[in-house]
């Protein structure tokens, strides 16, 4: 599934594409069914709107239309890229390296633009993603995300003593412990395995056992994991894609993630395998303590 870096890679991506405010003169449903049923009303309630700007919280993308956001989430095979109307068939440049390429199975939604041939497109073939509409107002109060943690890349709100008190008392993982939406967003099973293999901390520790040191590190190494990944432009194993088309690199700078049985690039014990809370999680025996 999709984590932060990549749904901040499609943030940019579509921010570099449409630098400026952008028409919306229809949106065209082609398959409804998603993670929650695309809405006809909240679809036709955008055309004749602006996109202002695209903007991410947590793993969600946010559209700003109007008085209205977009709330987009790519589930775990949900990509958006853009096509052209004059080159159905055919193949273009776009933004020097991005590729325009005709419609696909799978395409669920189609944003058409005013004046502008290009088409911007959802694409889902196992449809765990979302397109919803929600008014702008006082949206952070909406279900979706009343109950979210901190941003791991603002200092100011995600800390180690942060950590360390909502830490206390929990009979969890510590990777799952960070892997918690709750406690802070955007954190999944790539980053997190990575995340604590540059902290010297065991997936399977419990959280309430993880010392404030440890946790100080937890939160450094989670900017620097999520920041250089972001400059890779995400992780692609599988299904993820850049706005254009393009894969993420981050997975060359993995240490642990699918390692398993490799030699740690740090000491060169051969790393583990093990599953915490249904995910395959990875870790060196003597790197982490």
């Amino acid at each position: 599934m999709p984590e932060l870096p990549e749904v901040e890679t499609v943030c940019r991506g579509l921010t570099e594409v449409f630098p400026t405010p952008i028409a919306i003169a229809k949106v065209e449903v082609c398959e409804a069914r998603l993670r929650e049923p695309i809405v006809p009303q909240e679809v036709q309630s955008l055309q004749g709107s602006q996109v202002t700007r695209f903007f991410r919280r947590a793993k969600y993308m946010l559209w700003e239309v109007g008085e209205q956001l977009v709330v987009s989430h790519l589930g775990m095979t949900g990509s958006w890229r853009v096509i052209n109307s004059s080159l159905r068939g055919g193949a273009a440049s776009m933004a020097g390296t991005a590729v325009i390429e005709q419609q696909k199975p799978h395409d669920h939604v189609l944003v058409y633009l005013r004046g502008d041939p290009r088409i911007l497109v959802y694409n889902d073939p196992r449809r765990f993603g979302l397109f919803r509409v929600i008014p702008k107002a006082n949206w952070q109060e909406h279900p979706y995300f009343q109950q979210l943690g901190p941003e791991p890349l603002e200092k100011a709100k995600f800390t180690a003593d942060q950590l360390l008190t909502l830490s206390r008392g929990r009979s969890v993982a510590v990777k799952n412990f960070l892997m918690d939406q709750k406690v802070v967003v955007g954190i999944g099973n790539i980053y997190a395995s990575e995340i604590l293999f540059r902290s010297g901390v065991r997936p399977h520790r419990l959280a309430r056992r993880v010392s404030r040191d440890e946790f100080s590190r937890i939160v450094r190494e989670s900017r620097r994991v999520l920041k250089a990944a972001i400059e890779k432009g995400g992780t692609t194993f599988r299904d993820f894609r850049q706005t254009g088309g393009g894969e993420g690199h981050f997975y060359q700078k993995l240490k642990v993630y699918e390692r398993a049985g490799q030699p740690c690039r740090r000491c060169q014990t051969l790393i583990r395998q093990t599953t915490i809370g249904g995910r395959s999680s990875y870790w060196c025996p003597t790197c982490q303590k």
